[in-house]
């Protein structure tokens, strides 16, 4: 059953990688980030925060004394600078969701620009996949 607690940062450390290659030399201060509230007080734009949510079991058999599945669900903020505006935003978030759709998540939530009444822009998105114990994700 470890392969659930193993299998957030999997999938963070692969989004992280493919995104960080691909927009490394457009936004050289990208961050990622699976922590709400950094104790850094300097701030990077854009950053990608990847919240993993709760997940529910699936396939259960009768004994139940293994998961078989999850339903892998994922929220994805991303935040620029107002200088940056939206439209840097809404470019990382497309990036970072094309990277999702390669392990075949599915978006569920398409992108929304939050309102964050600061000096930020932010795009939500979530995405979800039924994950097996056997599959190969990556």
């Amino acid at each position: 059953m470890s392969w659930v607690f193993d299998l957030e940062n999997r999938i963070y450390t692969i989004v992280k990688t493919k995104v960080t290659n691909r927009l490394k030399a457009k936004y050289p201060k990208i961050n990622f980030t699976q922590d709400p509230t950094p104790d850094d007080t300097t701030s990077y734009f854009p950053t990608i925060y990847i919240h993993f949510l709760p997940s529910n079991e699936y396939g259960k058999t009768l004994d139940a004394l293994t998961i078989n599945a999850i339903m892998s669900t994922a929220q994805i903020e991303v935040t620029s600078s107002k200088t940056q505006g939206q439209t840097v935003a809404r470019q990382v978030m497309w990036e970072t969701i094309e990277q999702f759709k390669a392990l075949r998540y599915e978006v569920f939530q398409t992108p929304e620009v939050i309102p964050t009444g600061n000096d930020t822009n932010c795009v939500v998105c979530r995405v979800r996949r039924m994950v097996g114990a056997n599959d190969t994700v990556g």
